[in-house]
């Protein structure tokens, strides 16, 4: 008698079909597991971070070669996924991207399937075929792509511990995985089923989620347009450059005897410079998030890695975009990447085409020309676009960063005679230090300097570009910087160390010839978050009463200095002392005369200094002048005190892989 067919036998294996099913699934799954995690631990959404997308491009750039979607605006535009609408949205280009790498991974075992069928007829071979590609394979890369559910909390849990045990870990857990789903699906025909029925479920959420996305794009479109203003043609342009790690007493305009930045001397000529501003912070996170929000470090929480700013901060770029501006940023060094909370108000926002093609190198290679390129192409659309609304532009320039490497003739134009071993490479390595060679360290300060006449250079090209299409004269153009550098004044090198003012005084240098007198300089001490009221003042802007500080009426809150301009008035501003933080692990308290810095770790021991006799900071007064220091850190900590309760501005995040390794390589963390 012939027996009953089972339920196995009954259901004919398809390994094309099936393959098919578990890409599609695996996609839709692992989009799932990537928004998610990149929502609660990034808060920012770009094709690039998607997990699959990161690993092909680990792999490309362990094969040293070019990964072809590092340059793509499309694989790098950004989604604010703490918006509903964005979020939406993402889930949508997860899906598709995730969807389309899927079915390319699957491509080669489709073709060897289908020429094995026709090619081999040996039934054992012939079974052993199909159960491998029909189901062992396919129940592997389903497994396989549910990875970002799997390594994220495997690498949170083995942080700080080696990578290497993290992946083992994470590989055992995988297999194990796979070898319970096969076993549960033993049956060739049940793991058939499974995956039918999983694939077709993915795809109908798929499609639901496309319906979704596209609906909240065309909603978010809607909200946009609506809350967009009247342009008002008549306000000015405006350009904001952070010069990265620039010191003010480099610069020829500052006193400085080398011949480094024409450029910015010719606009400080043309305008206003600024004698003694003072930064923030001595590293470039807190001090970008202060220029651009107002905020100090203490009030807008960005005082750490792994924190970005929370969506709920109004930044300068919101500001100009209410008002009617296009605003657009370009970016060229790793910490002003849009995870941090930088692209918020922003129409384009830049942080790829130069950064992003630099990787791990990024402070090994030339940011300026690239960077120029960039800011051409947008000032010339939007001259052939008809002008239809005024531009803020915020440039961020990289090239002075360490390494000192600018291209001939700046790497030999101010120490053509040196004949040592310091080529400007590799700053942060152990060649580097305290006790080096005097004439290795001059040659050293000498590349620092050929950078910032590299730099001045492009700066001075973007002038001309706007001089060509006649709006120098009605653009409001600031350039400053986030921190200086130090090399050895006080033992240390590059910054992000000390608080010393090597480091927290940086240049600042306004042009805008309808409001601001040319040639003339403000010698009383400002601070980097007075500059964007400042901006908005020149630009006859009102300033919201929810941007800047909280607390309007302390006395370091961020000051408008438009009536500096015009001295003699009765709107000038009181001396504005200055106030900074390092990590949480020192502060600064900065007047006209004198400094105190702070040690919040008991092993430090405080320091005052009277910069009217020691602008050095040479001679630490604390313990001789008990009683001065002791006031002084009365009113910082008291200062902090009032401003550090709006910590929770900052939201936590966590660092990508990508990031930890660039700025590990930048010698920032360990």
């Amino acid at each position: 008698m012939q027996s009953e067919p089972t339920d196995q036998d009954s259901t004919p294996i398809s390994p094309v079909a099936t393959l098919v099913w578990a890409a599609t699934t695996a996609s839709f799954l692992v989009s799932l597991a990537n928004v998610w995690w990149l929502a609660e631990q990034i808060g920012i959404g770009r094709i690039r971070d998607l997990t699959p997308y990161w690993i092909l491009g680990r792999l490309f750039h362990y094969l040293d070669l070019p990964f072809f979607l590092a340059g793509l605006d499309v694989a790098n535009a950004h989604f604010d996924l703490s918006l509903t609408y964005p979020l939406l949205q993402f889930v949508f280009v997860a899906i598709v991207a995730n969807l389309g790498l899927a079915l390319v991974t699957v491509l080669v075992p489709l073709l060897l399937v289908m020429y094995v069928s026709r090619n081999f007829r040996l039934n054992d071979a012939h079974e052993a075929i199909h159960w491998f590609w029909g189901s062992s394979f396919p129940l592997g890369m389903f497994v396989l792509f549910l990875h970002p559910a799997i390594l994220r909390p495997i690498h949170v849990a083995f942080e700080g511990k080696q990578k290497s045990l993290a992946l083992g870990v994470a590989i055992v857990v995988l297999f194990v995985l796979w070898l319970l789903l096969a076993v549960l699906l033993r049956g060739r025909g049940q793991a058939g089923r499974f995956l039918r029925w999983a694939g077709w479920s993915a795809a109908g959420l798929g499609f639901a989620a496309m319906l979704v996305a596209g609906g909240a794009r065309g909603l978010q479109a809607k909200a946009r347009a609506d809350a967009a203003p009247a342009v008002d043609q008549s306000l000015p342009n405006i350009l904001l450059v952070s010069i990265d790690s620039l010191r003010r007493d480099h610069l020829g305009c500052y006193g400085y005897t080398r011949d480094t930045s024409p450029s910015i001397d010719g606009l400080a000529k043309e305008g206003t410079r600024f004698e003694v501003v003072a930064a923030p912070s001595s590293w470039t996170l807190p001090s970008h998030h202060t220029l651009l929000t107002a905020l100090p470090p203490t009030e807008h929480g960005v005082i750490n890695d792994g924190m970005r700013l929370s969506p709920k901060v109004l930044s300068l770029p919101e500001v100009l975009w209410r008002a009617g501006y296009s605003t657009a940023g370009f970016i060229s060094g790793p910490y002003l990447d849009a995870s941090f909370g930088f692209s918020q108000g922003f129409d384009r926002y830049d942080d790829h085409t130069v950064s992003g093609a630099a990787g791990v190198e990024s402070h090994r290679v030339v940011t300026s020309p690239g960077l120029y390129d960039l800011v051409d192409g947008y000032l010339s659309g939007w001259d052939d676009d008809g002008r239809k609304r005024p531009f803020f532009v915020f440039l961020h320039m990289w090239d002075v960063h360490y390494d000192y490497i600018a291209p001939p003739p700046y790497d030999r134009m101010f120490d053509p005679d040196y004949d040592g071993a310091i080529d400007g490479h590799n700053f942060i390595g152990d060649h580097v230090h305290p006790e080096m060679d005097r004439r290795d360290l001059e040659h050293l300060v000498a590349l620092y300097d050929g950078e910032i006449r590299y730099t001045d250079f492009y700066l001075g090209k973007i002038f001309d570009r706007l001089r060509e299409l006649k709006i120098l004269d009605d653009t409001i153009v600031v350039v400053t910087a986030d921190h200086g550098e130090e090399f050895f004044e006080h033992g240390k090198k590059g910054h992000r160390g000390n608080l010393y003012d090597e480091t927290v005084l940086v240049p600042l240098v306004v042009r805008f010839p309808a409001k601001v007198p040319p040639g003339s300089t403000v010698e009383q001490q400002v601070r980097l978050m007075d500059i964007a009221p400042t901006i908005l003042s020149l630009a006859d802007l009102p300033i919201p009463e929810s941007f800047g500080s909280v607390h309007a009426t302390g006395t370091l809150a961020a000051t408008n200095l438009s009536p500096l301009f015009t001295p003699g008035t009765s709107e000038d501003p009181e001396p504005l002392p200055a106030s900074g933080d390092l990590e949480g692990r020192m502060a600064y308290l900065r007047t006209d005369t004198s400094k105190l810095i702070h040690h919040f770790e008991r092993s430090r021991i405080d320091e005052f200094y009277a910069l009217d006799r020691d602008p050095g900071e040479q001679m630490d007064l604390f313990t001789e002048d008990p009683a001065r220091g002791i006031k002084a850190r009365k009113e910082l900590l008291a200062w902090r005190a009032l401003h550090e309760a709006s910590l929770d501005r900052a939201k936590q995040m966590v660092l990508t892989e990508d990031q930890e390794e660039l700025l590990r390589s930048l010698g920032y963390i360990q």
